[in-house]
């Protein structure tokens, strides 16, 4: 197996505790911190360690990358990767449990074996009371990273985009059709002050405006052609970020940019 970044490992550990599945932005990156990029992207699924859906990004756990996680700790870290040392005492107990089969160490993280087997049945203690959640959690997992918040993040990114559109269409319409669009792009716009009313109720809002030139990081943006950190980028798609009650700003939705010529 090819050698693994920290950032991929990284991945495929944080799906692997989740059970198989979790989303680009709104859990890799917001809630773990771990900043993927198209190249981690197109390296993971050219192993088959994982396979991926769009719109938005979600990440799930080949056969092939459960297999890998079965069989590949506790591993070698790297110096500048030492942070990954206490998952590895996490994975190494958790192995010694399960032992080194893949079907057994999906069945331990998500509660299902592969192919219709069953999984390996654990002892049931059932607590008192029920245990309180972490503090901050419940408004991570229902504000924070709702489906919603990536819904109305996606319409802040096409409404920027629509106006070029709009207006690119009204250099080519005949004067008979211009007070049609005119009123179109009256109604459209209402419809957007929704949107941007529910977004800031919500702390989105977007960085950066579009056609701007900026240095690229993959913090905050996605690019599909070949482009290392602090080269000039030219902004497609703005970034949005979320503004919470404790003063943090998580980044919910990933723009897109190209290399500046």
């Amino acid at each position: 197996m090819a050698d693994l970044t920290p950032v991929e490992r990284g991945v495929l550990v944080a799906l692997m505790a989740s059970g198989g599945s979790l989303k680009e932005n709104a859990d890799l990156s917001g809630r773990f911190q771990i900043k993927m990029t198209p190249a981690h992207r197109k390296k993971l699924a050219g192993l088959g360690l994982i396979r991926t859906s769009k719109k938005p990004f979600v990440h799930t756990l080949t056969d092939e990358g459960w297999a890998f996680m079965a069989d590949g700790f506790p591993m070698d870290i790297p110096r500048d990767g030492m942070k990954l040392g206490a998952l590895n005492a996490l994975l190494s107990g958790v192995r010694e449990r399960a032992g080194p089969d893949a079907d057994a160490i999906r069945a331990f993280f998500s509660g299902k074996a592969a192919k219709g087997k069953a999984p390996a049945k654990a002892e049931e203690t059932k607590p008192s009371t029920p245990p309180s959640p972490p503090s901050g959690e419940t408004d991570l997992s229902d504000a924070a990273w709702s489906d919603s918040e990536e819904a109305l993040a996606m319409a802040l990114q096409d409404i920027a985009a629509f106006g070029g559109r709009m207006t690119a269409l009204e250099r080519v319409i005949d004067d008979s059709q211009k007070n049609a669009a005119k009123q179109l792009a009256l109604n459209v716009d209402s419809i957007f002050q929704n949107i941007r009313q529910a977004a800031r109720k919500r702390g989105l809002e977007t960085v950066f405006e579009r056609g701007e030139e900026v240095d690229f990081d993959a913090v905050h943006f996605d690019c599909f052609e070949e482009i290392d950190e602090g080269e000039p980028a030219i902004v497609l798609k703005q970034p949005v970020v979320k503004h919470t009650a404790r003063d943090q700003t998580l980044i919910v939705l990933r723009g897109l940019a190209s290399p500046a010529d």
